[in-house]
């Protein structure tokens, strides 16, 4: 679970109100459960067995895009698979690759797709 502390040290107050505006943030996010990662571990095993759905029924119906977010090797393999198996199948769902650290390239994807009918999935191997 993510938890915050202040105080930091060597901080000017002006440094100490910035870093408390994004803690307050940051646990709002939590409260109002707008990103499940707040609550890891104490999900994972609500999350496996919903990557086990997906893995098992593939993805739903009003997804139109997987949008895979990680950079190097952890999105690699999936590319790499995707543009073996992708040849001659125009049907299958749209898949984007995020991992660039670029926000104007992070932009234009941002801007193709719909982002209410995409399911995005991060790999890292942190």
């Amino acid at each position: 679970m993510i938890e915050f502390r202040m105080p930091w040290r060597n901080e000017s107050e002006e440094g100490y109100r910035r870093i408390a505006m994004v803690r307050d943030r940051l646990q709002w996010e939590k409260e109002q459960g707008i990103s499940g990662y707040y609550h890891l571990p104490e999900t994972e095993e609500g999350l496996i067995g919903r990557v086990e759905s997906l893995a098992r029924d593939g993805l739903p119906r009003e997804v139109e895009t997987l949008a895979v977010i990680g950079i190097g090797g952890s999105s690699l393999g999936a590319k790499a698979i995707d543009r073996a198996l992708r040849v001659g199948r125009p049907d299958i769902k749209e898949l984007l690759f995020l991992e660039n650290t670029d926000p104007l390239d992070i932009a234009e994807k941002f801007a193709r797709i719909d982002r209410e009918r995409t399911l995005f999935l991060l790999i890292s191997k942190s």
